[in-house]
């Protein structure tokens, strides 16, 4: 078992167990309350460039299922309390760590994963790095920013389930606002934003951009 750290940009450090792959992971940290759904997550485009930490104690004990895959891994790290080695379940293909190592994802298991939700919530989210030695210069970790855009994920009818008996129009430009990340998925005539997991720092010219793309009409 190699020991691993995760430094947050205020300095704290969390001591840790590596899992899957080696090497640094500098991104956003943000996390995820959900008790099920973590290969939906590995997998969904819209946490390009953050590092996701998952609340929920116990993450892979269903192990890997590609059939329950969203799109492409594009996260930078994956922080979770305890992850399962031997998961259970008729649909799964190997384990999480497996995952990780082939997707190249650098991860620390054995945190306290619910104080560094408080601290996010707390304090707002903010960015860490994993890694085998905490560094005493936190300058590259604070300056660290999101900066990539997965212009489209996957194609299929599930993308327009959220859309089910409303215009999409009505609340896309709402969500645009917020983005971080531009993450367009178009299927015949709908267009769903990803939803953002970070700061709500938004982009000025994000909205614009996308009324052109949907050619709206409105205000």
């Amino acid at each position: 078992m190699k020991t691993a750290y995760l430094v947050l940009s205020n300095g704290q450090v969390f001591p840790g167990t590596r899992i899957g792959a080696e090497g640094e992971g500098l991104g956003e940290l943000v996390f995820t309350t959900g008790m099920t759904g973590y290969l939906e997550t590995l997998t969904d485009p819209s946490y390009a460039g953050q590092i996701i930490l998952q609340t929920f104690p116990l993450i892979g004990n269903y192990g890997v299922i590609p059939e329950d895959f969203e799109g492409a891994c594009l996260a930078k790290g994956y922080v979770v309390r305890e992850l399962c080695d031997t998961p259970s379940n008729f649909r799964s293909e190997y384990a999480l760590d497996r995952f990780l190592k082939e997707h190249g994802i650098p991860g620390i298991c054995g945190v306290d994963t619910r104080a560094l939700t408080r601290i996010i919530r707390e304090q707002g989210v903010m960015n860490a790095c994993i890694c085998d030695e905490a560094p005493e210069d936190l300058t590259a970790i604070q300056r660290y920013a999101v900066d990539y855009c997965q212009p489209s994920f996957g194609i299929g009818t599930h993308f327009t389930n959220d859309f089910e008996g409303i215009k999409p129009r009505n609340i896309v430009i709402k969500l645009v606002a917020v983005k971080i990340t531009e993450s367009w998925t178009f299927y015949n005539d709908t267009c769903k934003l990803s939803e953002d997991k970070g700061k709500h720092t938004g982009k000025p010219d994000v909205i614009e951009r996308f009324k052109k793309a949907v050619n709206f009409q409105g205000e």
